[in-house]
């Protein structure tokens, strides 16, 4: 079984501000001027928590997660309104569904965001460039390259994924119950405080 996780990055707010808005329980880490959040309503794993926190801070957050280190999936929240979703590869191609099961999974998963489409390289240059216009920094082409490059693990496209849209390498394959098992220790993920 590959990795499971969600973890809201926000940007461009204070780690104070973060911790006051944020659930619990949840552990927050500040990497730069972006702090993350890893929230335990999140390790269900679909995206909860990124709409509410960005409502509460009235700013700009990107929720991304992993769903069995097959898919790696995204939601930009921008004050509470989620602008931008996706998912790479296809969860309908990865299942084998068709529209009627996938709308089904969809909704007994809640809301997972929409699939993106990564074979080819302007399918997925349209997602980058949605994405790095929701979140107003990145590279689209090394975004676009990332979406469409045949990663073995989404934890690897996750890596390519954060380092076109510069945003920190502690969101790479964290979630809150891996950091709770960690013991909140570890050097790539770096210092995190544990809210309860």
């Amino acid at each position: 079984m590959g990795s499971f996780y969600v973890n809201v990055t926000v940007l461009d707010v204070g780690l104070d501000a973060v911790r006051t808005a944020a659930p619990r329980p949840s552990f927050v880490g500040a990497a730069g001027t972006d702090p993350i959040v890893y929230a335990a309503a999140d390790d269900a794993g679909a995206p909860v928590v990124g709409a509410a926190l960005t409502d509460a801070l009235g700013c700009t957050g990107i929720s991304v997660g992993v769903h069995d280190d097959d898919i790696l999936f995204w939601e930009v929240h921008r004050a509470g309104e989620t602008i931008v979703s996706g998912a790479v590869p296809d969860p309908a191609e990865v299942f084998g569904l068709g529209d009627g099961e996938m709308a089904e999974m969809m909704e007994m998963m809640g809301d997972m965001p929409d699939a993106g489409a990564a074979e080819e390289p302007e399918g997925s240059g349209d997602l980058a460039a949605d994405l790095v216009a929701a979140l107003g920094r990145g590279d689209v082409q090394a975004l676009g390259d990332a979406l469409a490059a045949d990663h073995t693990f989404a934890t690897d496209r996750h890596v390519a994924f954060v380092d076109a849209l510069g945003l920190p390498r502690a969101a790479v394959g964290w979630g809150y119950r891996y950091i709770e098992a960690a013991g909140g220790e570890d050097e790539l993920l770096g210092p995190v405080e544990h809210l309860t």
